[in-house]
């Protein structure tokens, strides 16, 4: 909140109101929820009032007046004994109506905070899944994961722990200054007065603590990213003995983290002592001046107690105020974080007239196509080429010459510059993104299993599938040997990017996967780099099944495994320098020629020291 205006600053409005759609499925439970924290405000009200007739009317033996005698007939007020019964039946019912009343309304809005943040999640890692490749490219995922956890969990903490008794304590707050106002304008400004010079002092407080929070949760995103990049690289980092290093890194990371803790741990220890020693001197006066009213007889002791009771219930609410602001504005920053997230809107989506693509026959063509992940670093320049329906089509070239960027562009992972791309003659941003994916089979450099079963794991690209669907691909793949041979065969548990699996046994499982999915075009991003002489073959014949039917693209290195190529294009820098038939290209001795027989010896300089 501003601390220069008493008005919720733009940014705090924008950010609470594009949470609303996640709340609005519950307002009527929300509305019962503020209804019945209404009535336990109300009890808390009443409360003293009985307290005040014990005194004046049962101890000291004052009459009744308006407007209690509307409310106690004159048998109950005549007998003392009978009265104080009365009201301490009454104190009774009211602290049984607060108890269960808090409990209900409490219970209602932190139930119903739960779920919202639920939503919130959900409604998250849906948009995570919806972002473009491009995103990915600028963003650090532990940073990525820090918002869809940590400061989820900031919401959370605010939505079920610091609202509910945020809106009890406001409620008890207005409820009694407007009380003490009507039956005491002195005590009423009083009250007023020290409630306005609290929230200066907490508003100034809350500033800089969102700020300070705000930095915190940038630089725990930054260490959660330090502590990801080195664990997931674990073995590089210990095979160049690099653990020392990594530990350094880390440390100077939360080193960071560890100052803007103690910033603001210092300013929330601060600020309820602040609050604290505010709310003792507001009591402190309001005694003073109360026994000097009661000593010039200007009200009763029983009044006395009522107005000392409404502000000292009055301070504990504010002081909460003060405990639980902390937690608001840590959720306030944090929910900024989350909406910059879900405003980011994905680079590549459908157009408005894109329509369902149907059945593809399987031709590409490439028109002029210029392509860079940024505009100041071009990928591919002027790049054409036609694919006919079932060939085999070979990409070229030394790592970084764009043969992965071609894969990308036909799954519409990015959109080129310049130039279009076109499957059965239509250019293909005109399809819906899902049904153009739908189509594609993928089988990549480094497959990507999940921690789930076999089975779920070569179903992915097709739910589905049976059982009988999945064997089959599975054998096709060369899969289904090792399979059955694991402890609970397709049902085998998988952890984390298949660890325990060989490289080929990932291979084969990921082709496996795309011969489950169906699809008329088939994408190959160097499946066969760094496998084995053995693990290369059962790869190579697997994909020989696969291929069968499809039009491929195949981004090779290895050139002795796109011998059956229909056609090569040769790519360097980003151009396509020569194409034709594996025959063709030897032939003319050129780029293709040299690429083949640098491998060619260094292949025979391998098996020379094999056998040697």
């Amino acid at each position: 909140m501003n601390a220069k205006t008493s008005k919720p600053s733009p940014r705090r409005i924008g950010t609470l109101r594009a949470f609303l759609p996640y709340a609005k499925p519950y307002r009527w439970t929300i509305t019962l929820a503020l209804l019945i924290l209404f009535l336990d405000t109300l009890a808390s009200l009443a409360a003293p009032w009985p307290v005040k007739l014990i005194f004046d009317n049962v101890l000291l033996g004052k009459h009744l007046h308006s407007p209690w005698t509307l409310l106690i007939p004159a048998s109950v007020a005549q007998n003392h004994f009978l009265l104080l019964d009365v009201l301490c039946l009454a104190l009774l019912w009211l602290a049984l109506v607060s108890a269960g009343a808090t409990y209900a309304g409490t219970r209602l809005l932190a139930v119903t905070g739960q779920r919202v943040v639920f939503r919130i999640r959900c409604a998250l890692f849906a948009h995570l899944q919806e972002l473009s490749p491009s995103f990915y490219d600028r963003q650090r995922l532990g940073d990525l994961l820090t918002r869809l956890t940590s400061d989820v969990q900031a919401i959370q903490d605010m939505l079920v722990i610091a609202l509910p008794s945020l809106l009890l304590s406001g409620m008890i707050i207005v409820g009694m200054i407007s009380i003490l106002v009507l039956i005491n304008p002195i005590f009423g400004g009083l009250g007023i007065l020290i409630a306005l010079a609290l929230y200066f002092i907490l508003s100034k407080y809350l500033v800089r603590i969102k700020q300070v929070a705000r930095q915190a949760r940038r630089q725990e995103g930054n260490a959660n990213a330090v502590a990801q990049e080195n664990l997931l690289g674990i073995r590089v980092v210990q095979a160049f003995g690099m653990e020392a290093h990594a530990k350094q890194v880390y440390q100077e990371s939360i080193g960071e983290s560890l100052r803007l803790g103690e910033i603001a741990a210092d300013l929330e220890s601060s600020m309820p002592s602040v609050v604290s020693l505010m709310t003792d001197v507001g009591m402190m006066l309001v005694l003073a001046i109360g026994a000097l009213l009661v000593m010039q007889a200007w009200i009763t002791v029983g009044d006395l107690l009522v107005l000392t009771s409404y502000l000292r219930t009055m301070y504990k609410p504010m002081r909460q105020i003060s405990k639980l602001s902390n937690t608001f504005t840590r959720a306030t920053a944090s929910a900024e974080r989350i909406l910059d997230l879900l405003q980011t809107v994905p680079t590549i989506i459908d157009r408005p007239d894109a329509q369902p693509a149907g059945p593809f026959n399987g031709f590409i063509a490439f028109d002029h196509v210029h392509f860079g992940y940024d505009a100041q670093h071009p990928v591919l320049h002027d790049v054409s080429f036609k694919v006919q329906p079932g060939m085999m089509v070979a990409l070229v070239g030394h790592t970084g010459a764009g043969k992965s960027s071609i894969l990308h562009l036909l799954q519409r992972f990015y959109d080129p510059q310049r130039g279009q791309i076109r499957v059965d003659g239509q250019d293909i941003r005109g399809y819906t993104l899902a049904s153009l994916r739908q189509q594609i089979a993928l089988v990549p450099q480094d497959p990507m299993l999940f921690r789930a079963s076999i089975r779920e794991n070569i179903a992915y690209g097709r739910p589905t599938a049976t059982d009988a669907e999945i064997i089959a691909a599975a054998r096709e793949a060369n899969a289904d040997e090792f399979i059955v041979r694991l402890p609970k065969g397709y049902d085998t548990i998988l952890e984390e990017r298949g660890v325990g699996l060989s490289g080929g046994q990932r291979q084969r499982l990921a082709i496996a996967r795309a011969m489950v999915r169906q699809a008329p075009l088939l994408l190959l991003d160097e499946p066969t780099v760094g496998l084995d002489a053995q693990s290369e073959q059962s790869v190579v014949e697997a994909l020989e099944r696969l291929m069968v039917g499809r039009t491929t693209l195949v981004s090779a290195h290895r050139l002795s495994t796109i011998q059956r190529a229909d056609l090569i294009l040769v790519i360097d820098d980003g151009r396509i320098v020569e194409s034709g038939t594996p025959a063709q290209l030897l032939a003319a001795r050129g780029y293709y020629y040299r690429l083949y027989s640098l491998q060619s010896r260094s292949l025979e300089s391998n098996l020379a020291l094999a056998f040697n």
